[in-house]
């Protein structure tokens, strides 16, 4: 199971219809595709997480960052993990405020945060 949290910015003709719009129709090929996840607006900032197979998820980032109805895309993180975070939504929308991305943004960094204490491996009392 792969992981992909990105983020950018919509352009002026792109409001929260047109994306509840795009949400609806995608959610049939995420089934198709085994993805599931959020898309998140405030204001004029996207986020989005997809999660399925890895390359299955790739592909679908690959295409949303060439729509030209945003730009600035970013992958903020993106990981390998055991579980699904959305399993019960092919692709869930949720407008929020300003409160609402800083605590996915303090959700993103701490994943990122232990993510890379994994990599690092334990640490090990040095005796002196």
């Amino acid at each position: 199971m792969y992981q992909l949290i990105y983020q950018s910015i919509r352009s002026v003709d792109l409001d929260a219809t047109a994306l509840r719009r795009i949400v609806a129709e995608s959610s049939d090929r995420n089934a198709e595709r085994g993805i599931t996840g959020v898309l998140l607006l405030q204001g004029n900032t996207i986020m989005q997480v997809l999660e399925g197979p890895e390359d299955n998820v790739r592909a679908v980032y690959d295409r949303i960052r060439k729509d030209r109805r945003h730009h600035g895309c970013v992958v903020l993180f993106s990981r390998q993990t055991g579980r699904r975070s959305f399993d019960e939504w092919r692709m869930g929308f949720c407008e929020v405020d300003d409160d609402g991305v800083d605590h996915f943004r303090m959700t993103i960094s701490a994943l990122r945060a232990r993510q890379m204490q994994v990599a690092k491996g334990p640490r090990r009392k040095i005796a002196s």
